[in-house]
């Protein structure tokens, strides 16, 4: 999948911050999961979860703002 990237990410990319500003109001469609914002963060998380090892590697290189789901730490 990760031979992929190179072509979905730069889509993906540009959605990725396309949230509405509701101000105080409140969004509805958040349980309808209607907005695109969350959708793609949603799908880069599974791509980093099913993608391998280097997956979020080359999704934060071809997304900078992306930020990892999955927690790493090392043992001392």
């Amino acid at each position: 999948m990760i031979r992929y990237y190179k072509q979905i990410l730069p889509h993906l990319n540009m959605y990725k911050d396309l949230n509405k500003n509701t101000g105080d109001a409140i969004d509805y469609s958040q349980m309808k999961r209607e907005n695109i914002g969350d959708l793609v963060q949603e799908t880069l998380q599974i791509l980093e979860r099913h993608g391998g090892e280097d997956a979020c590697i080359y999704i934060k290189y071809m997304i900078p703002t992306y930020e990892s789901c999955i927690l790493r730490y090392t043992v001392n």
